[in-house]
Parts: structure tokens; sequence; C-alpha cells
């Protein structure tokens, strides 16, 4: 639990982050960011809010121009599931050692 603790759950925020050197980006938090402008948005605008079109993507899309992502989802369409279970672990994780760097690294603990 203390390796989980101190190293897989790090590593992984990393990961969803798209921080991993030699990693291929997941664009993981990049969605749940883009989802989130485009829920204000939603609110904003009320009934003159234009709900996205989309059409069958494939298994995985990939940015035009990676530099400049757009409010659209990237990465493989599953990948939202990564963050739930790497917020499980870190639930689990503070259920049994609380750890103030883990909760204050973390913007999605609040």
């Amino acid at each position: 639990m203390e390796l989980v603790r101190t190293e897989v759950i790090p590593y992984q925020w990393r990961a969803l982050n798209d921080e991993v050197e030699g990693a291929a980006p997941s664009f993981c938090m990049h969605n749940f960011e883009a989802a989130g402008r485009q829920n204000k948005e939603r609110r904003e605008k009320g009934a003159e809010f234009k709900e996205p079109v989309y059409t069958f993507r494939g298994f995985e899309t990939l940015p035009e121009d990676p530099g400049h992502l757009e409010d659209k989802f990237y990465g493989f369409v599953f990948q939202d599931s990564d963050f739930y279970k790497w917020i499980e672990a870190v639930g689990y994780s503070l259920s049994q050692h609380p750890d103030e760097k883990l909760e204050g690294d973390c913007r999605w603990c609040d």
C-alpha cells in the first residue's frame, strides 16, 4: 500500500496529465477540462447553446496540431475510465493514510 501511495498514484497522475516522457499522450485530463468548459458555456448560453455534433470518430482520435489543442475530445474513447480508477485509488489510499501533499497536489480532489 505504501508503494502505491508514494510511487504509483503520483506516477499515474503524471500519466493522466501527459507528463510521462516517452509515453503517448492520453488527453485524459484535457478531455475533462474541455467538457467542463463546454458545460460552462451550456449554462451561460442556455437555449442558444449548440450541442456539438459527434460523428463516428473511430477508436482513437488525435489532434491535427498537438501544440494547439481545441476544446475537442482526443485520445481513446474509453480514456476517462483511467481517471475514475485513479480517483478511486486516491480515495482508498487517503482513507488509510491521510496525505496532505497528495490532497494538495490534486486539484480534482476538492
